[in-house]
């Protein structure tokens, strides 16, 4: 039979575990095959053979499937976030090294959703050493906040008897947080270079207008504004940072 370790006392070397068929099976230490370990025990996924003794059901014979192809794995329904370095509840089956830096000027949570949005789109169901930090931004004489928010991205999940994806078809984070700095870099590229397209394009058109002649003045400072406001609105977005531990 199958079932999962609800709960075990490394300290008194006995535990509980709930079978397939909805009973609590007492399990000892001794009755553990191979090299079992002694720590992150409740929540594997096991077979065992069911006893009947005086005390109630027994398992033994215990074999831990927790590196088995036949065992799903289950992550949370919504996004999870801990400022620790670990999910409560969870395991950590994929942890890339990738951490993400998210900032806003509007609003603290809008600047906690980008971080939450970014760490989605590589593939992470949930963020570790979650921080926070408040800077202040200058308009000429006008401050203000910039809230920003960093995490680091991971996959986690509980081993499932009925349900979940197996270990090998869950989401590739580094590879797919890769991808996303590269098109980041890629896009960055492709923004510098329109930048300086458009900062030969108004040379040259100054020297047409030739704004120092009085009757191309007022075309020539339409140009240069226009110019301006086209290298602003081009400019890289500084709002993300995605960077290795």
């Amino acid at each position: 039979m199958r079932g999962t370790i609800a709960s075990f006392l490394p300290t008194k070397g006995y535990g509980f575990i709930k079978g397939e068929d909805g009973n609590s099976y007492f399990v000892h230490v001794g009755d553990f095959n191979g090299n079992w370990g002694k720590s992150d025990l409740p929540g594997r996924v096991v077979r065992f053979e069911e006893t009947v003794n005086d005390r109630g059901y027994a398992a033994k014979k215990v074999d831990i499937l927790s590196d088995s192809v036949d065992v799903g794995y289950v992550g949370p329904q919504e996004f999870k976030i801990s400022k620790s370095d670990s999910v409560k509840g969870y395991k950590q089956l994929q942890r890339p090294g990738w951490r993400v830096v998210a900032r806003s000027s509007d609003s603290i949570d809008e600047a906690r959703s980008y971080a939450i949005s970014i760490a989605k789109n590589m593939g992470a169901n949930a963020m570790v050493n979650w921080k926070y930090w408040r800077k202040t931004g200058w308009n000429g004489n006008y401050a203000f906040s910039v809230h920003h928010f960093s995490g680091e991205v991971v996959w986690v999940g509980n081993e499932s008897l009925t349900e979940g994806v197996s270990k090998a078809n869950l989401p590739d984070l580094d590879k797919l947080s890769s991808k996303r700095v590269e098109k980041m870099n890629r896009n960055d590229r492709r923004t510098h270079q329109v930048k300086w397209g458009l900062a030969f394009a108004a040379w040259g058109l100054f020297e047409f207008f030739d704004p120092t002649r009085s009757d191309h003045f007022i075309q020539g400072v339409i140009v240069f504004l226009v110019t301006l406001f086209l290298v602003y609105r081009f400019s890289p977005a500084s709002d993300m940072l995605i960077e290795k531990v």
